[in-house]
């Protein structure tokens, strides 16, 4: 006979309930989570976010749930008869006796959350329900434990995975139409400013993918000063598709002390081009060593033009884009999950 399959419950309860058109990072998560694991789990999600469930509920095999923050409580019960329950946050109502804590952001980078996360720490990190306090990556773990956060036993880290990589990375020779894209939320901590200026005075022609709170005011700079080699595109279905089809050399300008990963930058290595970063902690992570990193504008705008203008750093750099994204693959991060949560 089969080896009967566990059940997870995940509960992502959040203190709001809306609309929005798309999901965040953070929630995108939760989804290639229950696509990863629905083989090989029994998995049912409870969420107050909307946009969460509308992407999980077309999951075969996964079960999912919309309600209000304050009624999540009347699914104590349910959650119970679950062999394994993941939180999002460690700071819920009750707990299940085999809890799971996913830490999906760098909570401890602000110095404005620490009061917040010692109450986490005393409250909730060393509950006895809690047997993992599970981390993106080492960045985030150690900002947890340099400042006595977290118990380290139950410190472990399972980084952000990718569906599949390129078997060969996209060649200088073969590009007609040299261009660099961007992609994230238009806000101040994404760094988007970081790019516009450094290509706002060139030919190198650049597109931005996303919407925030700064997308008009990108648009205003862009005619007010008729900068024709850059286009701001909004929402892009399948982003990481038109990257593949479009994208020369991707750029990732975020300065946000509570990134977590650094996703899109993963993404954009899976598909063999070339990617520039802020010099930050998690994308030196997730970039590794031999990556390209910039500290000013002038720096970014030098190492676009090197990479446009000398096809051997061109090519060196696209391969070494798929050759660190392998590690990411979600092979292996399955094998850690599968190894973690009992």
């Amino acid at each position: 006979m089969p080896k009967k399959k566990k059940s997870i419950t995940i509960l992502e309860a959040r203190y709001y309930h809306n609309d929005n058109p798309t999901i965040d990072g953070h929630a995108k998560m939760i989804v290639k989570f229950c696509e990863l694991l629905k083989n090989d789990f029994n998995i049912s999600l409870i969420t107050t976010f909307k946009p969460l469930y509308n992407e999980v509920k077309n999951i075969e095999d996964v079960d999912s749930v919309l309600t209000k923050y304050e009624d999540v409580k009347d699914f104590k019960d349910i959650i119970l008869e679950s062999d394994i329950m993941l939180l999002t946050k460690p700071d819920y109502i009750f707990y299940h006796p085999n809890t799971y804590v996913w830490i999906l952001a760098n909570y401890a980078s602000l110095e404005s959350n620490m009061e917040a996360l010692k109450q986490w720490s005393i409250k909730y990190f060393n509950h006895p329900y809690i047997k993992k306090i599970i981390f993106v990556s080492p960045v985030i773990e150690e900002s947890f434990l340099s400042t006595n956060l977290v118990p380290k036993e139950k410190s472990i880290v399972i980084p952000n995975w990718i569906e599949s990589v390129k078997k060969k990375p996209k060649k200088y020779e073969d590009i007609k139409d040299f261009k660099v894209l961007w992609l994230s939320r238009f806000i101040a901590e994404k760094g988007w400013e970081d790019l516009f200026n450094a290509v706002r005075n060139t030919d190198i022609k650049t597109e931005f993918i996303g919407y925030g709170d700064d997308f008009e005011k990108a648009l205003e700079l862009k005619n007010k000063e008729q900068l024709n080699n850059i286009e701001l595109l909004g929402f892009v279905e399948n982003a990481i598709d038109y990257l593949n089809n479009n994208a020369s050399v991707y750029v990732f300008t975020s300065k946000d002390p509570t990134e977590s990963f650094g996703l899109s930058l993963l993404e954009a290595m899976s598909i063999g081009i070339p990617c520039i970063s802020s010099n930050i902690p998690t994308s030196r992570y997730v970039l590794g060593d031999k990556g390209l990193f910039y500290n000013t504008i002038d720096e970014l705008k030098v190492l676009i033009l090197e990479l446009k203008n000398n096809k051997d750093l061109y090519n060196e750099q696209a391969k070494y884009s798929l050759e660190r994204a392998k590690l990411f693959h979600k092979d292996n991060i399955k094998k850690m999950w599968k190894d973690v949560i009992r």
